[in-house]
């Protein structure tokens, strides 16, 4: 999900079920996503499974 304005955001996000979680949320610096914040999203991904 991206969410423009003066500052852009990106938020990640997973469905399981009929459920949203939100996992990880950020300031937008370039346009890949960093490893680092990518890296996250997705430890937290895996522990909702």
């Amino acid at each position: 999900m991206r969410i423009r304005g003066k500052e852009e955001l990106r938020i990640c996000y997973c469905f399981k079920q009929r459920t949203i979680y939100l996992l990880h949320a950020f300031k937008k610096q370039k346009q890949q996503i960093p490893q680092k914040e990518l890296a996250l999203a997705l430890s937290r991904m895996k522990k909702l499974t």
